[in-house]
């Protein structure tokens, strides 16, 4: 079964689904890199690109129809994660996730629908504002806005950002990916010098969370963050959609693999026995 998927880039991809042994061979990848077994997620998961949206066709288009995943920006990644499993299940689209209450502090079980909000489900999903945007996009233009007094200007983060992020904090617990994710970005900020915008985005405070707004409204994207209520204490809080093993394989088809492998084992059992 295939389904062509619309990006928040505009980018169409006909993507397939994927069965069970295949995503637990992809998943073995998550050793080494995250980032690397989410690229090889989508292009197992990928048929053909049906049409680049906001992309140069130069930039994303992969060898033989495909996509460069690599190259995508970090949300239509996400976006495509989604889809994948959305599409590889029957019941794909339902997602039952944990979560540990801040308030009393209790585990409690919370259910997402992972279409499109438009579709009746529980994610947003956003395109570039305008034609401004779309054409900086297009073209490689920084994006632009002031923060306070100072003209910041930052691009999208793709798949190649992502592998940077990966190696640099790799094995370094003191690595702060939420920084390396802004930096990567910062293409230029009025009155600092590049070599110390790090210090300038420690030194932002509060002003952090204008700056991240800023940047995501202006360009596209899909927010993993759902709304939730405790049961147990009925406080409402947020959660983000984790990209786990919970995530990629539900239940019922760990279940039936699970019963697939030992129903294998027993008769590789019986036969050894003859």
């Amino acid at each position: 079964m295939s389904e062509i998927i619309k990006f928040p880039s505009r980018m169409e991809v006909e993507m397939r689904a994927r069965s069970v042994s295949e995503l637990r061979q992809t998943l073995s990848g998550f050793r080494d890199s995250l980032v690397g077994a989410q690229t090889a997620a989508l292009e197992g998961a990928t048929v053909k690109l049906v049409s680049p949206g906001d992309y140069p066709v130069e930039r994303i288009a992969g060898v033989d129809d495909s996509v460069n995943w690599i190259k995508a920006t970090t949300e239509d990644r996400l976006y495509g994660l989604l889809a994948t499993r959305v599409i590889s299940f029957e019941k794909g689209r339902h997602y039952r996730m944990e979560n540990a209450c801040e308030r009393c502090p209790k585990k409690y079980m919370h259910d997402v629908d992972l279409r499109r909000v438009e579709d009746g489900g529980d994610i947003v999903v956003w395109e570039f504002e305008d034609d401004d945007h779309r054409d900086r996009f297009k073209k490689d233009i920084p994006f632009e806005g002031m923060l306070g007094d100072k003209l910041v200007k930052w691009r999208m983060a793709y798949g190649e950002d992502e592998q940077l992020i990966e190696r640099v904090s790799d094995g370094n617990p003191n690595a702060k990916t939420d920084e390396l994710s802004l930096r990567t970005r910062i293409v230029e900020v009025e009155g600092i010098n590049s070599n110390d915008i790090s210090k300038w985005l420690e030194s932002l405070g509060d002003e952090r969370l204008e700056l991240q707004d800023m940047m995501s409204e202006a360009t596209h994207g899909v927010d993993l963050v759902v709304d939730t209520k405790c049961v147990w204490c009925n406080s409402s809080q947020e959660a983000t959609i984790p990209f786990d093993l919970e995530f990629w394989i539900p239940v019922v088809a760990r279940e039936r693999d699970r019963r697939r492998d030992r129903r294998d084992k027993a008769l590789m059992r019986a036969a050894q026995r003859r």
